[in-house]
């Protein structure tokens, strides 16, 4: 009975919600009856047992939000369903507010019109919330087509219907998902540049800016580009329908030379770095979702507390280790927003001959590890569609079997936001968890701090409540580096954890996103003298790719 699967039909439950719709799919030969649990961390909050013969198949049963007890500060929960044979699917559900979960769609043909159900569905099953439509406009300059033209080519030659681009929008919003137009804040054609010279941005000698010969850099700090791309902006908003625009940038240049004016009479140095948080701000005070490219972290110290929706970073070299990507979701923290890593994974297109489970693999490791982290990545949509560059069109397509691998690791992200996404968690795995100073211990196998290979990565985080231990398995890698090929996990590693005991009373619970749906019963444990004097001893006999220990204080 492996057809069994269900998901939720909302990317988050949001504030006028007043069910949780799931769909759920059973053999058509099976008519015992069934189980749907809702599960926040051990506790369950909602189950009721269904009768098979009274559902068509696939069937959509509605959960009245009213009789969930959703917990007080927030988080998600566990989706299970359960057969009298024993079998089972489990997907994951949270609701408004929350992290973003960035998705996204590039083929806006008419005959892609077709797919517009199955690239929802996709979606929905990695619990996408916000949705960057790429390259949907006519030009960067002007992003509405000439003539009232409902189909047109854009500036790379990509076909676009703008009537499937308003209806992916329409579908998306009834999904609970955000849809954001692309935009790039300052990316002229050559002839508008030629049209409009005092507008451009420059280096000293007078050459213009640009990328591929094709996007030409313009002056934001310049009042006429400065207007014309609001204007592009607000067209997208009011009468395309989009609930706001991904600002992107290309990181590079940093600065250049420019007129402020039509009447200046020389070009003067622009910073970018304080125009983009002003021009940020400006156009945030429209109160629409927005997210800004931080190129590399660039300038996400002065942009990341601007008027947007996340904190978003696409990574590039020199960012090629895991421990770069714990940098700068460390620098991004700071703006208190949710974040996003737009880290794509090359290793698809160009080790395609490779063992295709090696692949699987690096693409599990770099959900895991930034989740642990705190951040989520943007890295799936379209239609089972993986990024494998910055060029959206040109993705590679996960297998049936291969999404839904995936898809285990974005339903742990979901089913524990509290603890990967909680604003309430500390990282303490520095201070507290490795080193001369450290107050926990770890045995039987090495553990590291910042994604060593030939490790266990350990990341701890603490709350008033409890205490969190991801563990990310890399004690088979030969490298470090989240955008190779990586050798699949064997799950044969033990480890045995000291957890300081920080409260009278402490239950120690494990999950891991190939787990099948767990008792979640309190984990053995044994009090022992340690490193920090009186501690808990809990064994782990086996550590997947990815596994999560939370400790209840006070339980």
């Amino acid at each position: 009975m492996s057809d069994v699967n269900i998901y939720a039909l909302k990317a988050r439950l949001g504030p006028s919600d007043r069910t949780l719709p799931l769909k759920l799919n059973l053999p058509d030969s099976y008519r015992g009856t069934y189980i749907l649990r809702l599960r926040h961390l051990h506790t369950i909050v909602w189950e009721k047992r269904f009768s098979a013969r009274d559902s068509s198949d696939p069937c959509v049963i509605e959960i009245p939000n009213a009789q969930i007890h959703w917990p007080e500060h927030g988080g998600g929960l566990s989706i299970e369903l359960i057969t009298d044979d024993g079998y089972s699917d489990r997907s994951a559900i949270d609701r408004h507010p929350g992290p973003v979960r960035y998705g996204f769609v590039s083929s806006f043909t008419q005959s892609d019109a077709q797919n517009i159900k199955t690239v929802v569905e996709n979606l929905l099953k990695n619990h996408i919330t916000h949705v960057q439509f790429y390259d949907w406009n006519y030009r960067g300059d002007q992003f509405r087509p000439p003539n009232g033209a409902e189909t047109y080519q854009d500036a790379m030659g990509k076909r676009v219907s703008l009537a499937v681009v308003r209806e992916c929008i329409d579908v998306f919003n009834q999904a609970n998902m955000k849809s954001l137009g692309y935009g790039a804040v300052y990316a002229a054609t050559k002839e508008y540049l030629a049209a409009h010279p005092e507008q451009g941005l420059y280096d000293i000698d007078g050459k213009p800016f640009d990328l591929i010969e094709t996007f030409f850099i313009m002056n934001l700090d310049h009042e006429g580009w400065h207007r014309r791309i609001l204007e592009q902006y607000r067209y997208a908003l009011d009468e395309v329908g989009f609930d706001g625009i991904h600002m992107d940038t290309y990181g590079y240049p940093k600065a250049g030379w420019g007129y402020r004016h039509d009447i200046s009479k020389q070009r003067e140095l622009i910073d970018l770095g304080p125009r983009f948080v002003s021009f940020i701000n400006e156009w945030g005070r429209s109160g629409s979702e927005n997210i800004f490219n931080n190129v590399n972290g660039w300038p996400v110290e002065e942009t990341g507390r601007a008027t947007q929706t996340a904190c978003y970073i696409e990574v590039w070299q020199p960012h090629i280790r895991y421990h770069h990507l714990q940098t700068l979701i460390a620098r991004a923290a700071g703006s208190g927003k949710p974040i996003v890593l737009a880290a794509y994974l090359s290793v698809f297109k160009h080790h395609a001959e490779a063992d295709r489970e090696g692949l699987l693999t690096a693409a599990k490791l770099l959900i895991a590890s930034c989740a642990s982290l705190g951040a989520a990545v943007l890295l799936l949509g379209e239609q089972r569609a993986l990024l494998t560059q910055p060029y959206y069109p040109d993705h590679i397509t996960l297998s049936d079997s291969e999404a839904e691998q995936i898809r285990w690791y974005n339903d742990h992200l979901v089913r524990y936001t509290d603890l990967c996404f909680g604003h309430d968690m500390i990282d303490i795995t520095v201070s507290h968890g490795v080193g001369a100073n450290r107050e926990f211990d770890f045995f039987l196998n090495p553990v590291s701090h910042d994604g060593e290979s030939g490790t266990i990565w350990v990341v701890i985080k603490r709350s008033a409540r409890r205490i969190v231990i991801h563990l990310i398995n890399l004690l088979e890698q030969r490298d470090d580096l989240w955008d190779a090929v990586k050798t699949p996990c064997s799950a044969d590693a033990s480890l045995v954890v000291h957890i300081p005991r920080y409260a009278r009373v402490m239950e120690v619970y494990r999950d891991s996103p190939t787990d099948d749906i767990p008792l979640l019963q309190p984990l053995s444990q044994r009090s022992v003298e340690g490193i920090a004097g009186s501690m808990v001893e809990v064994t782990l006999e086996s550590i997947d790719l990815w596994t999560t220990l939370w400790v209840e204080l006070d339980a």
